[in-house]
């Protein structure tokens, strides 16, 4: 695996106390992650929580790009799968409340 720093989320936070995003800290727009872990594993050893929000990854805070043949930005990298806490998981899924 290895060890990813320097990333940073946009309109939440991560919680350390409570190991999950959560709600942005007032006036604060973009908030330092912590250094993730990415550990490729094959499908059947997944372990990624059964609540997440898939977070996309940005080479820059502009989030804009020309679009690909495959519909995505060019200046989108990837998804991360991030924990969420109960509270922001609007009838089973935390991308309808993480938009």
């Amino acid at each position: 695996g290895c060890f990813v720093y320097g990333l940073f989320i946009q309109g939440a936070r991560w919680d350390e106390t409570r190991l999950g995003i959560n709600e942005s800290l007032p006036k604060i727009l973009f908030e330092e992650m912590p250094v993730i872990h990415m550990d490729p594993v094959p499908l059947h050893e997944d372990r990624t929580p059964a609540m997440h929000y898939a977070c996309p990854v940005y080479k820059e805070s502009a989030r804009k790009g020309v679009l690909s043949t495959t519909g995505h930005s060019s200046n989108h990298v990837m998804d991360i799968a991030l924990p969420v806490l109960g509270e922001h998981v609007l009838k089973g899924d935390a991308s309808k409340y993480w938009i």
